[in-house]
C-alpha cells in the first residue's frame, strides 16, 4: 500500500509561510528533490550555536524529527560540516534555516 505524502516542496513552502507569520526569519539554503527530498531544519540561535533536525518516518508512516549531535547544540562550524556531509550522502536533501534565538519555532510532528 502506498502512503500519501506531502511533497517536500509544499512542506517547505508551508514552513516559510508559518515562519513569516511568526516573525521568524527563514531561508531555504538548499533545495532538494521537490517531490520526495528529505528535509533538514537548522534552528540558528544567533549566538554561534544551532540545533539541527532531520525529518524521519516512524514505522514508515508517521513523520518525526531526529536531532543531530545527540540533541546537543552544535557550533556554526559543526553545523556546516554536518550539513555538508548530509548533502554529499543525499543530494536531494532540502535544508531550511530558521533564525530562532527565543525558541519560538514549534514542531507539528514529534521529536525523537
Amino acid at each position: 500500500m502506498e502512503i500519501d505524502r506531502l511533497k517536500s516542496k509544499l512542506w517547505v513552502q508551508a514552513q516559510v509561510r508559518i515562519c513569516n507569520s511568526s516573525n521568524l526569519a527563514v531561508y531555504i539554503t538548499k533545495k532538494g528533490d521537490p517531490d520526495a527530498g528529505a528535509i533538514a531544519l537548522r534552528l540558528n540561535k544567533l549566538n554561534g550555536t544551532n540545533m539541527i533536525y532531520r525529518q524521519v518516518r516512524i514505522d514508515s508512516r508517521e513523520l518525526a524529527w531526529s536531532p543531530a549531535g545527540n540533541g546537543k547544540a552544535l557550533s556554526d562550524c559543526e553545523s556546516n560540516s554536518y550539513l555538508e556531509k548530509q548533502v554529499r550522502l543525499d543530494p536531494d536533501l532540502w535544508i531550511v534555516e530558521i533564525e530562532d534565538p527565543n525558541d519560538k519555532y514549534k514542531f507539528t510532528e514529534s521529536l525523537l
